[in-house]
């Protein structure tokens, strides 16, 4: 199963979809437990705008209590987003915030849909509820100060845009993007 699993990763990469997804469905077919083929899988399918067949890949991986459970529901959610199911997306990544308190890559992901929505309000406030739970901002955090500084300029609020922007830069000076 994990040399097939090699195999759809290395044809995936390469850009060989079809073979890919033979590949990883035989290594799933050989250990039906293999999350990472479920996930790989609804990768593809996702790529392929074939979102029902991607969710129901990554519900496989949630449903199997899989440790990449939490990541499998951040794919699903995006994938409900693209099929325009956007309430079912919101709710899913409200439910992986509360669930996971310590972590912020749920809030993240609603604050970047929603702002690819133009709901820009909602947007800071995910922004921002997810800034609240980082304590000490790194480098690595730059892009979310930066996100919610478009959301602050979207909605007319340049001081605070400004501010975040600012700090976005202090924390990663070379950014071209700030």
């Amino acid at each position: 199963a994990d040399a097939l699993l090699g195999i759809a990763e290395a044809l995936h990469q390469e850009q060989g979809n079809r073979m890919a997804v033979v590949y990883a469905r035989l290594a799933l077919f050989a250990r039906p437990d293999l999350a990472e083929a479920a996930l790989l899988i609804g990768d593809m399918m996702a790529e392929q705008a074939n979102f029902a067949a991607a969710i129901e890949a990554y519900q496989a991986v949630v449903d199997s209590g899989s440790p990449l459970s939490f990541l499998a529901d951040l794919r699903r959610a995006r994938a409900l987003h693209d099929m325009e199911r956007k309430d079912d997306a919101f709710e899913l990544l409200e439910r992986l915030a509360a669930a996971e308190p310590e972590h912020i890559d749920a809030l993240v992901q609603l604050g970047d849909m929603l702002r690819q929505d133009d709901r820009f309000e909602e947007s800071e406030r995910a922004y921002s509820r997810a800034i609240a739970r980082i304590g000490e901002p790194g480098p690595e955090h730059w892009t979310l100060f930066y996100a919610r500084g478009i959301t602050y300029e979207r909605t007319k609020r340049w001081p605070q845009a400004e501010k975040d922007f600012l700090y976005a830069l202090e924390l990663e000076p070379e950014q071209p993007f700030v």
